[in-house]
């Protein structure tokens, strides 16, 4: 990625930082996200990644093990990101 995907990603990791008051400071599986190309012929969007992250600290259990490198894992992104559309959805956040 250029500087600015880069920047992107830093800016995703900082905001996961604040959601989970945690202080990951890799932006390894975030960059992987952010130059993963889905069925669309389109990368992940830092909406769709910070959507992710909300829907996650929102829904998981505590056990859950909760980091950058489990929400960006590409095998399981795509249902993730489906999740959390239908949580933001029903909760109101984004009425239809």
């Amino acid at each position: 990625l250029t500087p600015i995907g880069e920047d992107i990603a830093l800016e995703i990791l900082d905001y996961f930082n604040q959601l989970t008051n945690s202080k990951f400071q890799s932006t390894e599986p975030i960059l992987k996200a952010l130059n993963t190309i889905k069925a669309k012929g389109e990368c992940y969007t830092a909406d769709e990644i910070k959507l992710v992250m909300e829907w996650a600290v929102k829904t998981w259990t505590k056990g859950k093990d909760l980091k950058p490198q489990n929400l960006c894992r590409m095998t399981r992104f795509d249902g993730y990101l489906s999740d959390a559309i239908k949580w933001k959805n029903r909760d109101g956040i984004n009425p239809v």
